[in-house]
């Protein structure tokens, strides 16, 4: 049978999907780290199989693709990884108790390059600061994309962020992968050579 295809890209703005959902329960008494727009979580089950002393939480606004992710979680038979429906642009407030979260981890965002679609664009100085109270102290947030625009835009505003410091300087990028997986769309990116910017901060 053919594999459906699914769809990429899905509006966060239509009203379907302005519904907020309920703060996430997580588990106590070991790191946990979120990855924001996980798609199909790849990068996510694979740091999980990797590290079962860790929590790993993935977020997205596509069932279609945590469906797929969720079998695959079943498949391995890992208890350390849990895969939720949520809209970042209204869900970020309340979705985390504060100093709970090890690492947020956002790897190749939707840019919505039109101008029409900026405002579907979650990242941003509002959010970040839900993002920034979420995290431990010294707890980390890691930024991939392939996009020079939309990762220029997010460091712009990482840097503007008084609690947080660059881990490899003040406005400069890492030189090496922080991740120990790599998502569908960094493979992609490494296959077609496509040059990939790579953030890291760390909350002071």
């Amino acid at each position: 049978m053919r594999r459906k295809r699914l769809r990429q890209h899905l509006n966060p703005l239509k009203l379907t999907a302005l519904v907020p959902r309920a703060p996430l329960t997580l588990p106590s008494g070991r790191p946990i780290d979120v990855e924001l727009g996980c798609a199909d979580a790849r990068c996510l089950i694979e740091l999980a199989r990797r590290h079962p002393e860790r929590h790993f939480v993935g977020l997205d606004i596509r069932e279609a693709f945590l469906a797929e992710g969720r079998e695959r979680v079943a498949a391995l038979n890992l208890s350390n990884c849990q895969l939720e429906v949520c809209n970042l642009l209204i869900d970020t407030p309340h979705l985390f108790a504060n100093a709970k979260i090890s690492r947020f981890l956002i790897n190749f965002p939707d840019p919505w390059f039109k101008r029409r679609q900026r405002a579907r664009r979650w990242f941003n100085e509002r959010c970040l600061a839900d993002l920034v109270a979420a995290l431990k102290p010294e707890g980390r947030l890691i930024w991939q994309s392939d996009v020079w625009e939309l990762t220029l835009e997010a460091m712009g505003i990482l840097e503007a962020n008084g609690q947080l410091t660059n881990c490899a300087g003040a406005w400069r990028f890492l030189r090496e992968p922080p991740l120990a997986a790599q998502t569908t769309r960094e493979l992609i990116c490494l296959d077609k050579q496509l040059k990939i910017w790579r953030l890291a901060y760390q909350r002071g």
